[in-house]
């Protein structure tokens, strides 16, 4: 019998800034400068990056499951990576590259999950599971 093997579980956070253009004072682009990865099991396996390219390249080596606290902010980056980079919105399993989301009418990221040929990631919002600020967290579980 084949041994399953159990999926990472992961909670995740991007740092962002807006480029501005400074004679207009307009946003040109928003970007990632710095993400991380905690595996919530293992305290051993923390990752960083400094771009979003590298974050998907990290992500989507191998089957995981992510919480981002406010998925709503940080899934716009990957979607927008993601789209950008060929995938479709689509629930079709015959395209390997697709996306699938579960957004509510009100803009509400539950998730994202993302197939990448064989490997299948998905993102998870924390915020739905633990509906107060970081640092009330921090307060609450004495951390």
């Amino acid at each position: 019998m084949k041994k399953r093997t159990e999926i990472p579980l992961n909670s995740a956070d991007f740092e962002s800034v807006d480029d501005v253009d400074p004679r207009s004072g307009v946003v040109v682009e928003s970007r990632v400068w710095a993400w991380g990865v905690q595996n919530i099991h293992d305290l051993g396996q923390y990752t960083t990056g400094t771009d979003i390219e590298s974050f998907i390249k990290f992500i989507l080596r191998s089957p995981s499951v992510t919480y981002f606290h406010n998925l709503a902010f940080d899934g716009t980056f990957i979607l927008d990576y993601l789209l950008k980079a060929g995938y479709e919105v689509t629930d079709d399993r015959f395209v390997k590259h697709r996306i699938e989301t579960t957004i509510d009418g009100f803009g509400k990221f539950y998730r994202i999950i993302v197939h990448a040929g064989r490997t299948r990631v998905e993102f998870r919002d924390s915020l739905k599971k633990l509906p107060m600020s970081v640092k009330t967290i921090a307060k609450t579980f004495d951390l």
